[in-house]
């Protein structure tokens, strides 16, 4: 598609989406079609060469003649790469040939090369025979909005990352966390060796839904956080950077008065506490380090509640 090919696409869809808009969400004109300018321009910025971006015509391939158009892109969500389908048309005169569902198959082999391993799509209530073609072709409603249905499709390279097996380097992990389908736990393991990262997935990522757990899901980091930062510890303390048993008060004396060592941290007998930090979400703005402690996240600043040194406390 050349530039004056996408310019007529977009102000064609455009215009198209704007009427979709007022059937489906009930706008007036003039607000469905700023919405749909709005939308049009957040997400094909830089036009043909917007990042992760495609738009292109459907072509009967013996004779190249173009039969529809579409529009797709990649996307990110809860850590999982899918491909989004965003406009997808055949020309009315084309239709019943299945030109539909070859390029549907087409988007997703091209997606899936790239590291896809979802592909969604949104589709309005009236129009059923859309909904039809895509229910045929494996795409499956996860939630329903706005006037219409989110449906979602596992592509090949799925099976390949989210490993199936039962155990994991001799220990059924399904037992040891007793994993319960999509009402359990979701877990997700990796192991480094060299250049090669061995994982293990099971479970559910969403509480309730058919939503497996694969090895590009982001989690909180939660406790995990504490055996990262001892390893880091141990690691400079044998090259020789750090001295575990030396009093650091003085690089924090604004946060904790009193003596203070990497070692007592580490096992948890240094008296200072604040319990249970709860993470903050994707979108939350930024936060240094001196922020968390001294209080001005989601949790009390932290302070010395027992004498350095004297008692044990998680």
């Amino acid at each position: 598609m050349i530039e004056e090919e996408y310019r007529r696409f977009v102000n064609t869809e455009i215009e198209e989406y704007a009427v979709t808009l007022m059937k489906g969400r009930g706008f007036d004109q003039e607000t469905a079609l700023s919405e749909s300018k709005k939308e049009f321009d957040s997400m094909l910025s830089d036009g043909l060469s917007t990042k992760d971006q495609f738009v292109s015509f459907i072509e009967d391939v013996p004779s190249g003649k173009p039969v529809g158009e579409i529009w797709f892109g990649y996307e990110n969500e809860d850590g999982i790469r899918q491909v989004f389908l965003a406009e997808f048309l055949v020309y009315e005169q084309e239709r019943g040939k299945g030109y539909g569902t070859a390029a549907l198959r087409e988007m997703e082999r091209i997606a899936n090369a790239n590291g896809c391993v979802m592909s969604a799509l949104y589709v309005w209530d009236h129009n059923p025979k859309a909904y039809k073609l895509y229910e045929a072709c494996g795409y499956q409603p996860m939630s329903h909005a706005n006037g219409g249905s989110y449906m979602k499709k596992k592509l090949p390279l799925w099976e390949e990352k989210n490993m199936t097996k039962r155990t994991f380097h001799g220990e059924d992990v399904n037992a040891l966390v007793k994993i319960k389908g999509k009402r359990g736990y979701g877990v997700s393991l990796a192991i480094a060796k060299g250049d090669n990262l061995e994982t293990y997935c099971s479970g559910s990522g969403r509480y309730g839904q058919d939503f497996p757990v694969n090895p590009d899901m982001m989690f909180q980091a939660g406790s995990v956080s504490k055996p990262v930062f001892a390893m880091t510890v141990l690691r400079y303390a044998d090259k020789g950077i750090i001295d575990p048993d030396a009093d650091i008060s003085g690089v924090i004396s604004d946060f904790v008065k009193g003596p203070m060592t990497f070692s007592a941290l580490l096992i948890h007998t240094a008296g200072i506490y604040v319990h249970w930090f709860l993470g903050y979400r994707a979108d939350h703005a930024p936060l240094t380090l001196e922020d968390v402690v001294a209080g001005r996240g989601n949790r009390p600043r932290i302070r010395r509640i027992k004498p350095f040194g004297k008692q044990y406390m998680y």
